[in-house]
C-alpha cells in the first residue's frame, strides 16, 4: 500500500470516527439509554480499531459497525428481514480480519513474514478457543 493511498484510508477511518460520535452524541440526546449504551459500545470498538488495526480495515470494519447500529436503532432488521444475514456475514467476516490484526499487533499470533509471536502461549489459547467455537457451531448446525 502507498503512503497516498494509505492516508486516504487513515482519513476515511477517522470520518467514521466522527459520525460515530455524532451518533452518539445525537443518541444522548435523544434519552434513549439504549441507544446511547450501543453507540458507546460502537465508540469503543472504533477506539480499539484506530489502535490496533491497519487503516483499510478499520475503515471497513467502523463503517459496518455504524451502519449496524444505525439499521437496529431504525428497527431494519424488522423492516427488511433479508438486511439481518448479510450484515451480520460482513460484519463477522471484518470482525475476525481485524480481531486478527489486533491480536498480531499486541504480539499474540504472527502476521506474515514474523518468525514467531512474542506471547505464543497466550496465541495457542486464543486460536484454540476459537477452534472450539467453530467446532461447537458446526456440531449445532449438524444437529
Amino acid at each position: 500500500m502507498t503512503l497516498a493511498s494509505r492516508s486516504w484510508t487513515r482519513l476515511a477511518a477517522d470520518a467514521v470516527r466522527v459520525v460515530g460520535v455524532l451518533s452518539f452524541l445525537g443518541a444522548l440526546g435523544t434519552g434513549k439509554g439504549v441507544a446511547a449504551a450501543l453507540f458507546a459500545l460502537v465508540l469503543l470498538a472504533l477506539t480499539l480499531l484506530r489502535l490496533l488495526t491497519r487503516p483499510a480495515t478499520d475503515a471497513a470494519t467502523g463503517l459496518m459497525l455504524v451502519a449496524g447500529a444505525w439499521a437496529s436503532l431504525l428497527d431494519l432488521y424488522l423492516r427488511y428481514s433479508w438486511l439481518d444475514v448479510p450484515v451480520h456475514l460482513v460484519a463477522t467476516g471484518l470482525g475476525a480480519a481485524a480481531l486478527f490484526e489486533a491480536l498480531v499487533a499486541l504480539g499474540v499470533l504472527t502476521g506474515a513474514g514474523a518468525p514467531y509471536p512474542r506471547r505464543a502461549r497466550l496465541g495457542a489459547a486464543v486460536v484454540v478457543a476459537a477452534l472450539g467455537l467453530a467446532l461447537g457451531v458446526l456440531w449445532e448446525l449438524g444437529e
